[in-house]
């Protein structure tokens, strides 16, 4: 059996390493291709689930208050309508997400009641951090506004 030369092992070797680097590479360029992609879509899926459990609750809340106002005529909270001030569209969903829970109450409360209750529903939002991310982000409700569609203009801070 015949033994190759070390120039045409060194030679093949430069041509595997060659190789090996370009697929690397190639690797390294279609996950930063692929990956904002995969991020942005995760985002969407977030919010998406987010307006399915909405919409559901939203439903739910729509029967038991047509059946209440038909009951009685009085001007009801139907919708809680969020505005987040954030630089982080994840941070923003899932702090969307947490809010709609603890302000679920307001939901079918006649607008008599969110009026006169709408210095607690500030300090409530006012003292109100959540953790996200190993991060704690507090609230700063700057706009109340208070209809059957409730809207709410929060600024989120990052505090460290």
């Amino acid at each position: 059996m015949r033994v190759p030369s070390g120039v045409y092992w060194r030679r093949s070797i430069r041509f595997i390493l060659l190789y090996i680097l370009g697929i690397l590479t190639g690797m390294g360029v279609f996950l930063l291709i692929v990956g904002d992609e995969v991020d942005r879509l995760h985002l969407k899926i977030r919010k998406l689930e987010q307006e399915n459990i909405e919409y559901v609750q939203e439903n739910i809340e729509y029967k038991k208050i047509e059946n209440s106002l038909i009951q009685k005529e009085k001007n009801v909270v139907k919708e809680i309508e969020l505005h987040l001030q954030t630089k982080d569209g994840f941070v923003e969903a899932e702090l969307r997400k947490k809010l709609i829970k603890d302000l679920f109450f307001l939901k079918g409360k006649p607008l008599e009641y969110v009026a006169g209750f709408h210095e607690g529903i500030m300090m409530m939002v006012a003292e109100r951090t959540y953790t996200i991310d190993n991060r704690i982000y507090s609230l700063h409700l700057s706009t109340l506004v208070i209809s059957p569609s409730l809207h709410m203009y929060i600024r989120v801070e990052e505090t460290r």
